[in-house]
């Protein structure tokens, strides 16, 4: 389902990237990927930084200080994904279903100009030492 141009605009009004639609037959079809660059004010985790280059040849490229998320409809409904873990979901990850797109495109503002408690979630989860499965390799209990 391709995502109303009024709901696109919507994102981009408030500061937001949001990159061109995939193609139908993606796992996210006619999907977006939508993230608040650095210089944008909202919710955001301190020293989080990631980055899309947006032309190779130039080598320009937008960075971000919150996590992406993906906005995409399917069978009538909308869908907002913000996942980081692989396989997830892991602390903070969220996978939102919603009856329109204006109700999906609210709950992506909410994410990260309002109530910051799932962004919250993703930087605390960030704060735990990461912990390895002990191997025959890595003797140490």
């Amino acid at each position: 389902m391709k995502i109303p141009e009024k709901s696109i605009q919507k994102l981009r009004s408030r500061g937001l990237f949001v990159s061109e639609p995939t193609w139908s037959d993606h796992i996210y079809p006619d999907g977006v990927r939508v993230g608040k660059p650095e210089n944008v004010e909202g919710n955001f985790i301190p020293d989080y930084s990631s980055s899309l280059v947006l032309d190779i040849e130039t080598g320009e490229e937008v960075r971000f200080n919150a996590p992406m998320v993906w906005l995409f409809g399917n069978h009538d409904l909308w869908f907002v994904l913000g996942e980081e873990y692989c396989p997830g979901p892991g602390p903070g990850d969220f996978f939102d279903e919603w009856s329109t797109p204006d109700q999906a495109v609210a709950d992506i503002l909410d994410f990260y100009f309002g109530d910051a408690t799932r962004m919250q979630t993703k930087a605390q989860a960030r704060k735990k030492p990461v912990r390895m499965s002990q191997t025959e390799s890595d003797p140490s209990p």
